[in-house]
């Protein structure tokens, strides 16, 4: 198994977030700030469309999802409607 790199697990949660469709991120040394209209359905939709946003983005660097690691650790902080999400 191949472990991901940190500039494809950058990208890899860029394209969630964009899925998911947030008022606003910025990524600035290893941290997105994110600014969302609903907390709780930010978290949930998170979680829930990061395995498919990965598996996406191994595709489309032709990439098996299969010999990779998928496994992200990530920490989520929450204030508000404001998230910072480290990894």
């Amino acid at each position: 198994m191949r472990n991901l790199e940190p500039e494809q697990k950058k990208e890899i949660i860029q394209k969630n977030l964009d899925s998911i469709g947030v008022l606003n991120s910025s990524f600035m040394g290893g941290v997105f700030f994110v600014k969302v209209s609903d907390e709780k359905t930010f978290e949930k939709d998170f979680m829930k469309n990061l395995s498919s946003s990965m598996v996406s983005y191994l595709e489309s660097k032709n990439l098996n999802p299969q010999s990779h690691n998928r496994g992200l650790t990530y920490s989520m902080v929450n204030k508000g409607n404001d998230f910072t999400i480290n990894f």
